[in-house]
């Protein structure tokens, strides 16, 4: 896995959680569609919106995930699915669940 460095700045942050995702899962293509300022769990955030594709499969994914820095400690909220109905039917829901996270 990368190494989290709490001092990491907003693009860093965004790169971090690819090359993660990168390692969890066998990705042959992920793009960053957008990186925006949010709020998560009360505190000061990014929202990175992104679709990526698996090794050897045809089927287009794309995921919301929020990363806050708290007291040094790094919180991640992250919804992916296939893009065919499944993302948009999930999503709304997924960031209401991060607009009301608290920690």
């Amino acid at each position: 896995m990368p190494k989290y460095d709490s001092t990491m700045l907003a693009p860093d942050l965004a790169d971090f959680f690819e090359r993660s995702f990168r390692v969890q899962h066998p990705v042959a293509d992920f793009a960053v569609e957008e990186i925006k300022p949010t709020e998560f769990g009360s505190h000061r955030a990014i929202a990175i919106r992104y679709r990526y594709s698996l090794t050897n499969d045809n089927l287009k994914r794309r995921g919301v995930a929020r990363l806050a820095v708290v007291d040094r400690r790094l919180f991640v909220g992250n919804f992916y699915a296939p893009e065919l109905h499944y993302f948009s039917a999930g999503a709304p829901q997924a960031e209401a669940i991060m607009d009301s996270a608290r920690f």
